[in-house]
C-alpha cells in the first residue's frame, strides 16, 4: 500500500505479507491495516493498493495494482482566532 501526493509522487507504502490460505483458482479474502504519518499538507492525497506475489525481499511479480484505490483530502490547518 502506497500513499502519494496529488502530483501522485510516493509519499510513504508498506509491505503487508498476506498468508496463503487460498487453493490454486479460488478467492481469498484478506483485512489489512495500513497506517502513515499524519502531517501532511493541505491537499488531496490517494493511497495506491498492489497485489505482488514476493519470492524474497528483492524477487517479486507484480500481479495487479489500482492507482487511487481510495483519495482524501486533508483540510486547512485549523486557525486560532484571537
Amino acid at each position: 500500500m502506497i500513499l502519494c501526493d496529488y502530483r501522485m509522487i510516493e509519499l510513504f507504502g508498506r509491505y503487508v505479507p498476506i498468508g496463503r490460505r487460498a487453493e490454486a483458482n479460488s478467492v481469498a479474502r484478506a483485512k489489512v491495516e495500513f497506517n502513515f504519518p499524519a502531517g501532511m499538507n493541505t491537499g488531496n492525497y490517494y493511497i495506491t493498493v498492489r497485489l505482488e506475489d514476493r519470492a524474497a525481499d528483492n524477487d517479486l511479480v507484480p500481479i495487479d495494482k489500482q492507482v487511487g484505490a481510495l483519495s482524501l483530502r486533508s483540510p486547512a490547518p485549523l486557525q486560532i482566532i484571537s
